[in-house]
């Protein structure tokens, strides 16, 4: 079963878009060749790794701040899951601005599944996810600027919470990512989380249910190419209060 239809809809993240567009801060299309250059430098490329799907139960938001004195910009590229560009914006944000980017307005019909952040800028890019139909606890997903081929993160407890993985391929070939328990006492097998992962694509992965005797194991993901993975924990359906927040992630290497 798909991880996200194995939940109830308070504990799936839905992208819900309609946030106002603030008048300090301009958009404007890039033409593709732009990336000709700078994605060949892994240094300067930045990822945004999830924006979720509409109709599970929650708003999501993009939000983008300048920490500095000046103005400056940032350039974001859509993604379909597949890896497939949907085009590139350019944003000029106003010194010391913070502001909530309306993707709609931006790809349009077409809804991104991650974002790539290029360019050498101090702009900060997040996501927010919220309950849409109550009040309840916001979780927050950081860029990341850091691809890797091992990391390590620890499990929750599967009877009370999920643990799930975005993973998205930040090189120019397929990928193959497993995940191993770390545990010198288990005759453990790999798991293959995802076969030929796209080039720029994503995969969602349900870790709980590779996994479902792990409480507080520690678990190693290695992939064949440069990846980065962020994971989010939330409770299970049925609970009493419906809770979604990023788990830490170790990059090894």
């Amino acid at each position: 079963m798909n991880f996200y239809h194995s939940l109830k809809p308070a504990t799936r993240i839905a992208l819900i878009l309609g946030s106002l567009f603030f008048t300090s801060l301009v958009c404007s299309a890039q033409d593709d060749s732009y990336f000709a250059s700078a994605s060949d430098k892994q240094s300067e490329r930045r990822w945004l790794s999830h924006i979720t799907r509409d109709g599970g139960g929650f708003e999501t938001s993009i939000h983008v701040s300048n920490p500095t004195l000046q103005e400056t910009s940032v350039t974001i590229r859509g993604y379909l899951a597949t890896g497939t560009p949907i085009g590139t914006h350019t944003l000029e944000i106003s010194a010391m601005a913070d502001r909530t980017l309306p993707l709609a307005l931006f790809f349009e019909d077409q809804k991104p599944s991650h974002l790539e952040i290029l360019g050498d800028t101090p702009a900060v890019v997040n996501a927010r996810y919220r309950l849409a139909d109550s009040d309840g606890l916001s979780a927050h997903l950081s860029e990341s600027a850091n691809p890797g081929r091992r990391f390590t993160l620890r499990m929750g407890e599967p009877d009370q919470v999920f643990d799930g993985l975005v993973i998205v391929n930040t090189g120019d070939a397929p990928v193959t990512v497993i995940a191993t328990i770390i545990d010198q006492n288990r005759d453990e097998i790999a798991q293959v989380l995802t076969d030929g992962l796209s080039a720029s694509g994503k995969a969602v992965i349900d870790l709980s249910s590779r996994f479902d005797d792990a409480e507080n194991a520690s678990i190693l993901i290695e992939a064949d190419g440069p990846i980065v993975v962020n994971a989010l924990r939330g409770s299970r359906p049925g609970s009493d209060t419906a809770v979604l927040f990023a788990n830490p992630i170790h990059v090894v290497e």
